[in-house]
């Protein structure tokens, strides 16, 4: 992560002369806990020198924090203080923590009054400045619970800012018929800012693709070669079409500084070769390169996010195609997407999935599926919703015993969650189905949902409500 991606995080104590207690020593061990923080979690960490008690020294440092380009601002309440330090710095319009501290004694002269310093405050911002529709989440103490509720807001606001620093590229358009993908890029560089592009044509990397010299795509023909446990019948005839598409796609996130592509690999590249791409998809996922197929550009920015919460880790984006109630799964597939990071104990084999043709009576195949199993372990599926006004926000964890599946990258989903909250599997396909979720899922390995939950806070978008299964149609 570059140093323009991390999050900068301004830090500033508040006070009043009248209590007692060390507020300067108060101020030092929270700048402590923070730089504790700070070598774990990568932020640049911006203090204001000392504490603060007047209206005028705030805003003062209002001005210092915008100045200095200030992503989050945590203000601690070393003691009790005065209900107009607030204001210049809630309405910054930076988002914004409130720090409570515990009192250093039990009885006897209070010695800080933090607590109910930020309880002011709190109730300050909600209702004084409600009409500035200012967001802010308080904390409390220096212990094990601010320490986790610092780290998802760190997670959440750093994914958050690379959003909008990150450019995509839709190539090629939607794939036919799948209306439910479209998206107007003016509304997502309004709620998300990122840098949309949606003018490149599937051609251009076409050309592109066939044009390289047999020398310039060996590299590319052995990465398209490895992380296989066995390779299909006829792999070598079509491999270099997927070596070259790789390159293409790879060179061409490059030169544009793309983080993710919307790629139209259905139906176009099978006319044209009568193969698939999802080979290439997978290598680009597996290089870090997001790459959603079918020209979906929503499904891309929801897997951008679950990559920037997991880590760096591939990520993948999957359909949900059967729902079995005995065990309450769902099964999560796609033709071939997937990185071979998803894979389980038997590895990734390059298959293929039979399709009837227009031609009565013929087949063919379509190669170069990721045929896999996913491994187990705990998951996150996740995706924006409704142009971008809600976020579906589930998760659950692949099994870890043998189940039949179908041919490509598949996995089944247990031990499911909505919004954190445990829901079966006929009511999360009921939720589905009846609030009308798009057909992709964006999913990641490993457990980001309570980080989503706070993206989903801080852009204002709201959240797929569980319903519960009914037999007859509720609005």
């Amino acid at each position: 992560m570059s140093q323009k991606q991390k999050l900068n995080v301004g830090f500033i104590g508040v006070d009043q002369i009248c209590f007692t207690g060390d507020k300067t020593a108060e101020f030092q061990k929270g700048l402590a806990a923070l730089g504790a923080l700070q070598k774990e979690l990568g932020f640049t960490l911006t203090p204001y020198s000392g504490t603060i008690i007047t209206r005028e020294q705030a805003d003062e440092a209002a001005v210092f924090f915008k100045k200095a380009e200030t992503d989050f601002l945590l203000v601690q309440n070393s003691s009790f203080a005065a209900g107009e330090t607030i204001l210049p710095l809630a309405k910054t319009g930076i988002p914004l923590g409130l720090w409570a501290v515990p009192e250093p004694a039990a009885k006897g002269t209070l010695p800080l009054n933090s607590l109910c310093g930020v309880n002011m405050y709190a109730s300050i911002i909600k209702n004084y400045l409600k009409e500035h529709s200012l967001k802010y989440k308080y904390f409390f103490g220096y212990g094990d619970e601010f320490a986790n509720r610092f780290r998802i807001t760190v997670r959440a606001l750093t994914a958050i800012k690379r959003m909008r620093r990150a450019k995509v590229a839709l190539v090629g358009g939607i794939a036919p018929g799948f209306n439910d993908l479209y998206f107007d890029e003016r509304i997502i560089e309004k709620k998300l800012g990122v840098n949309v592009q949606r003018n490149h044509e599937y051609a251009d990397i076409k050309d592109t693709a066939m044009a390289y010299p047999q020398d310039d795509i060996q590299e590319y023909i052995a990465e398209s070669l490895s992380g296989y446990c066995s390779l299909c019948e006829g792999a070598d005839e079509n491999i270099q079409i997927n070596a070259r598409f790789l390159k293409a796609y790879n060179e061409f996130a490059e030169k544009n500084g793309y983080e993710a592509l919307a790629v139209s690999c259905w139906p176009k590249i099978q006319a044209d070769f009568l193969a698939c791409n999802c080979h290439s998809m997978a290598k680009l996922n597996q290089r870090g390169v997001i790459a959603a197929c079918e020209g979906d550009l929503p499904g891309a920015l929801g897997m951008l996010m679950l990559r920037y919460l997991s880590d760096e880790k591939p990520v993948t984006l999957l359909d949900l195609v059967a729902c079995d109630e005995q065990d309450d799964t769902l099964q999560l597939w796609h033709c071939g997407p997937t990185a071979e990071y998803f894979a389980g104990a038997e590895g990734v084999r390059m298959g293929t999935i039979e399709e009837d043709t227009p031609t009565p009576g013929k087949r063919r195949y379509l190669r170069y599926t990721q045929d896999m199993t996913f491994r187990a372990g705990a998951a996150t599926v996740s995706m924006f919703c409704d142009d971008f006004d809600n976020m579906f926000v589930a998760g659950g964890a692949f099994i870890d015993y043998p189940k039949d599946r179908y041919n490509g990258s598949a996995g089944w989903l247990g031990k499911l969650t909505l919004n954190r909250r445990p829901i079966t599997a006929r009511n999360m396909l009921h939720t589905i189905l009846s609030r009308g979720v798009q057909h992709h899922y964006p999913v990641a390995f490993g457990d980001c949902t309570k980080e989503l939950m706070e993206v989903s806070a801080w852009l204002g978008m709201g959240l797929i409500q569980e319903a519960a299964y009914e037999d007859y149609l509720i609005r």
